[in-house]
């Protein structure tokens, strides 16, 4: 039950016209970079895993909705746990969650990651996904929204925090998915290679094709150093300035997408 009467909800179908997401009207609200990360990490039948900072829970959602979609048995979904330090947005992703009648799939887990090793047995995960704060507590002007600022300041913890939450929660091999700035990607690389991350592949982000690279998804693994293999752009819009048919694909119809524009 949500304890913030107050504020005014929306209620949004994304990708899927039964997928519905609550998020409040003011304050956080979740990015297609959210939608993006979670529908390119593939199949990940009977694995466990871990969404850091898992906000209004979309992430999750979006990835045990695409194994129902592609009819996966009981047996053989993903269960995901998801991480949330705010309470208001715990409460929301665990709404959420019920809403869309995934409680035998995802667990909301209200804590600090930083503390994570009290709630998850260390090497226990076989994957983390996390779309981290992109900057530090005094990188530009801070969001008025609190809400809004913690998702994109490192207020609850640093990309390193992040990092650590993982190397703690994953398995030998076990695998971390991110969405992360290009033009931060070179820190990044050094943060995961400090906590023994193997790099398999990074996957540009552009707005169009003539446009530089705006952010990287990002796949690394635990213990592990694989070739590195650098793929293909994922374009938003071709040069006309329409929605490529992969990102249709990825996240909807067009006036969903203008809704999710970051």
């Amino acid at each position: 039950m949500l304890t913030s009467p107050s504020r005014a909800l929306q209620r949004d179908a994304i990708v899927w016209d039964d997928l519905l997401i609550y998020q409040w009207q003011e304050g956080y609200r979740f990015s297609r970079d959210s939608v993006v990360l979670a529908r390119t990490i593939g199949d990940l039948r009977k694995l466990k895993g871990v969404d850091l900072g898992t906000g209004c829970g979309v992430v999750a959602m979006v990835i045990v909705k695409e194994h129902l979609e592609k009819h996966t048995a009981a047996a053989d979904m993903p269960r995901l746990v998801g991480i949330e330090v705010q309470e208001s947005l715990a409460e929301l992703a665990t709404t959420n969650v019920k809403v869309n009648q995934m409680s035998p799939y995802i667990q909301i887990l209200k804590t600090d990651l930083r503390q994570l090793q009290q709630h998850i047995e260390p090497e226990s995960i076989d994957f983390v996904v996390c779309n981290p704060p992109y900057h530090g507590m005094h990188d530009g002007r801070m969001n008025p929204s609190f809400e809004k600022a913690a998702a994109r300041h490192a207020v609850y913890g640093t990309v390193a925090n992040f990092l650590a939450a993982a190397a703690h929660c994953l398995r030998p091999g076990g695998r971390l998915h991110l969405i992360f700035p290009f033009e931060r990607l070179n820190r990044l690389l050094i943060a995961l290679k400090e906590r023994d991350f193997g790099v398999e592949w990074i996957r540009p982000v552009q707005s169009t094709p003539a446009s530089e690279p705006k952010l990287a998804l990002i796949r690394a693994c635990k213990h592990h150093c694989n070739k590195l293999e650098f793929l293909p752009a994922l374009i938003y819009r071709d040069a006309s300035g329409r929605v490529t048919a992969e990102m249709q694909k990825l996240c909807g119809v067009e006036d969903l997408f203008e809704e999710l524009q970051t």
